[in-house]
């Protein structure tokens, strides 16, 4: 690698920037792309990473910005999944039972799979995520209709709701809380059902009356 000089600028033909002297040290001009955070951090890596700083590494096709003297994810359009179920469940009697979501009307970072654990959205980034949905109950007058998100198997703190039925003649629809929570990779969180009508009772597919599951980046 080396260096050419513009002016008060100096294109590094290692890499994939240029750098400008601020009377202080180099820095880089615009985002640095780098092959892994190892790159990113080693010698050959960011000159002199100031607050505000812009960098890409390619092996985890991550943004980083340069905030507090330090670098954390920066994702401009964020972290979304947006999980909807078309295919009808039944739901035991008086057991929490995570919901199976089957379309994916968004799944930004593939956190979700449509045909294995259907019931999971893995998380793929660290960080602070917000979640919320709504699970639709078939015709049933007996009984109550709740919901609970869960971490790992776990129910969250917070999140349980627990109302009566609707009735005989209209389905009942359970809209969840919404908590914000702190993940790490390789966590996964649930969306979790529950009737206690006497006997199995179906969730509702159609339309407006679709459960649902969102997953939404909330922050590092």
């Amino acid at each position: 690698g080396g260096w050419w000089q513009v002016a008060r600028d100096y294109v590094r033909t290692d890499r994939l920037w240029e750098e400008w002297y601020t009377g202080a040290g180099w820095h880089v001009d615009g985002t640095a792309v780098c092959a892994s955070v190892a790159d990113r951090d080693g010698a050959s890596g960011v000159t002199h990473p100031y607050n505000g700083q812009l960098a890409f590494t390619t092996d985890t096709s991550t943004s980083w910005i340069r905030l507090g003297g330090v670098w954390v994810p920066w994702y401009p359009n964020g972290i979304i999944a947006d999980l909807r179920q078309t295919v009808l469940q039944s739901i035991p009697n008086a057991a929490f039972t995570p919901l199976t979501f089957t379309t994916e009307d968004v799944d930004s970072h593939n956190g979700h799979s449509t045909s294995v654990n259907t019931s999971r959205y893995t998380v793929q980034v660290s960080g602070r995520y917000r979640l919320c949905g709504g699970y639709g109950s078939d015709v049933n007058s007996a009984g109550s209709r709740g919901c609970v998100f869960t971490k790992n198997g776990a129910h969250i703190d917070g999140t349980q709701v627990m109302m009566a039925s609707s009735g005989g003649l209209v389905t009942t629809l359970i809209p969840s809380r919404t908590k914000t929570v702190s993940l790490v990779a390789g966590d996964y969180v649930e969306f979790n059902a529950y009737q206690n009508s006497g006997g199995s009772l179906d969730t509702t597919v159609g339309g407006s009356d679709q459960s649902h599951f969102l997953v939404e980046w909330a922050g590092a």
